[in-house]
């Protein structure tokens, strides 16, 4: 998988096939996820610069389906999300 953020944000398979990213959140996501370079952060600073003031359930529904479609879209089954506390 290759992403580039330069110009226009592109995600390649490994096939180097073009993989669409619908939605500016999605790719917004994207985005946050690729310049973090695999640093952790926190999930707030996340839904903020992503979501804004979304409601949080709305957000976390949103999240899930934005991994699977990442998922996907790369060509393998995303990873199961972290359990939730209850």
């Amino acid at each position: 998988m290759r992403i580039a953020l330069l110009g226009e944000l592109e995600l390649r398979d490994d096939d180097d096939g073009l993989v669409e990213i619908a939605g500016v959140r999605l790719r917004r996501l994207l985005a946050r996820l690729v310049l973090a370079g695999g640093r952790p952060g926190s999930a707030e600073g996340l839904v903020g610069a992503v979501w804004g003031d979304e409601p949080r359930s709305y957000v976390e529904a949103l999240a899930a389906h934005h991994r699977l479609e990442l998922g996907r879209g790369a060509g393998r089954d995303a990873p199961a999300p972290p359990p939730t506390a209850a």
